[in-house]
């Protein structure tokens, strides 16, 4: 049996309908165990399951754990995760994080640490030589399904917080072909400014709706993301994908992402729009190889791999 604790983040994250990690924490917990996972912010609490809650406090010091925990699963490297991985010291200690908090700087040592590209992966073991460093796939929440039947509306649909300069409307907006029908989902941008976009703000849980009116996915973020989560969620859905070759991922576990350069990007975008797209195939690979039941179980064969050790 197996206890955890999981260091979330920001408190904002527990209202977000389709939260990946919540889903991917839950997953992860079996009929006897028990896990509490744990957000930064005004002080809440919320039992989701019986055997699961989420805590959100600002108070890390005086924190205490419902159980004795066996597992902290570390999202971040935020200071205030040290507090709490400090306070448990005998227990096995996972850490992910994603772009620029991808290698731990702290001097807690992780028995895992989860990695989104080779790059990563080999600086981790460089700094972290005792660790069990890993790839690692970054699953989509499990309401991304394919639709029951296509029914395109536009060519291109481009996920990307328009909050964000790193998921690349200034490089959409400037090299889009304008002859390409383009949804863009996500805050405003100045992409929407553009004829032949259309935005739609929605929530996560709604996503999967309008992603099976598309008929395949961009990724034209920079270095600063690695594996976002929006490429899982459209091959979940069934869309081929075309990533920048700026965007940090594995490409040999992605295996229906298309990489592609600035150049050639919009190119190539043409060439698949004008092959045969079989979604379900896709779809189906997603499933078998990339899943939320994938990756769950993939972090449990981590963790029995040093608990039996």
């Amino acid at each position: 049996m197996i206890n955890y604790l999981f260091l979330r983040g920001k408190a904002a994250a527990i209202y977000e309908k389709s939260d990946m990690w919540q889903s991917l924490f839950i997953n992860m917990i079996g009929c006897n165990e028990k896990g509490e996972m744990i957000c930064y912010g005004k002080k809440e609490f919320h039992q989701i399951l019986n055997n699961f809650s989420i805590i959100c406090t600002d108070d890390i010091k005086n924190y205490e754990a419902p159980f004795e925990p066996n597992v902290i699963f570390s999202r971040g490297g935020f200071g205030w995760n040290d507090i709490i991985l400090n306070k448990y010291k005998s227990t096995i200690k996972i850490y992910y994080g994603a772009g620029i908090r991808y290698n731990p700087k702290s001097d807690i040592y992780y028995d895992i640490i989860l990695t989104d590209c080779k790059e990563f992966l080999t600086n981790c073991k460089l700094d972290h030589s005792n660790s069990k460093v890993v790839p690692w796939i970054k699953p989509a929440h499990p309401d991304f399904v394919p639709p029951l039947s296509y029914s395109y509306e536009y060519d291109i649909c481009y996920i990307g917080n328009g909050q964000r300069p790193h998921k690349g409307h200034q490089f959409v907006k400037e090299t889009c072909l304008k002859n390409l029908k383009i949804l863009h989902l996500g805050t405003r941008s100045e992409v929407d400014d553009l004829n032949n976009v259309v935005n739609k703000s929605v929530p996560r849980d709604e996503m999967p709706y309008w992603i099976g009116k598309c008929k395949i996915g961009i990724i034209p973020y920079t270095s600063a993301d690695s594996c976002p989560r929006a490429m899982s969620e459209m091959l979940a859905c069934g869309l081929p994908v075309i990533a920048l070759d700026t965007v940090n991922f594995w490409p040999e576990i992605y295996r229906d992402v298309i990489i592609s350069n600035k150049e050639n990007f919009w190119n190539d975008i043409n060439k698949i729009l004008n092959s045969d797209i079989n979604h379900k195939k896709i779809s189906d690979t997603y499933q078998n190889e990339l899943s939320m039941e994938v990756a769950s179980s993939y972090l449990k064969n981590l963790i029995n791999e040093k608990k039996y050790v």
